[in-house]
């Protein structure tokens, strides 16, 4: 009986030497890992970027220290920031000058009509700490809008009223566009460039409520989104009244 010839069996290559093509695998796998890690670097930059330019400076400075909850905020040539002189107009069509809130605590927070949802969770939190403090007479309530141009006195009115906004306890200010950034800047926040096509007036950290002594020196700044914000803001509050009393 024949036998067929079996084919002859091509030996396979050694186990640590590269076929034919595997070059190339080794060079695209090497591309693949470069990019990994350009992504990986670039989120890590990006969130470096974001967290540098919206959560507060966590560092003491000098003189008064801020209340419980609250960051430390930022100081001009070692001072404190402080409310200066200023005519702005509210909601209401009335002046609003800085004389309005001599000897007065002051929470402040930063709109625009046409803000996102973070906007809106700060509006929450004021609306909380404007029903803590109905029967606490020195505390005012201002929310500066960084849109001037487009935030009229009537657009802040309908704004305000979707958060019960009491005229006589919390006031929304707007005006001149130089003359709102001109306190804002001065007095609350800094600007960067980056964020100019994204928030108007491109500042930085709209989303805080800062908290005045009733002398105007901010004494604190609070992340107005945390749902502890209210509670840290009026533990702030109690405490600048303890301050001011007698002994």
């Amino acid at each position: 009986m024949s036998v067929s010839p079996q084919p002859s069996a091509t030996p396979a290559p050694p186990a640590n030497v590269p076929s034919a093509g595997s070059t190339s695998a080794i060079a695209s796998g090497w591309s693949f890992d470069y990019g990994f890690f350009g992504v990986a670097l670039g989120l890590v930059v990006l969130v470096g970027l974001v967290s540098w330019l919206y959560l507060p400076p966590h560092r003491q400075t000098p003189g008064n220290h801020p209340p419980d909850g609250a960051a430390a905020v930022a100081t001009i040539g070692g001072r404190h920031r402080q409310l200066i002189d200023f005519s702005l107009t509210e909601r209401s069509g009335r002046t609003v000058t800085r004389h309005d809130l001599d000897g007065q605590i002051l929470v402040v927070s930063f709109v625009f009509t046409g803000c996102s949802l973070n906007c809106r969770r700060v509006n929450d939190r004021m609306e909380q700490i404007q029903q803590r403090v109905l029967d606490v007479p020195d505390v005012r309530l201002l929310s500066f809008t960084v849109d001037p141009q487009s935030d009229s006195p009537s657009a802040l009115g309908q704004f305000a009223a979707g958060y019960h906004a009491d005229t006589d306890r919390w006031w929304f200010l707007t005006g001149d566009k130089t003359a709102v950034y001109q306190v804002i800047e001065t007095c609350f926040l800094c600007r960067s460039p980056e964020l100019a096509g994204i928030i108007p007036g491109g500042f930085g950290q709209i989303d805080h409520i800062l908290l005045l002594d009733a002398a105007g020196t901010v004494r604190g700044s609070f992340n107005g989104t945390s749902a502890r914000a209210a509670d840290e803001i009026l533990a702030g509050i109690t405490r600048l009244r303890a301050e001011a009393k007698p002994l």
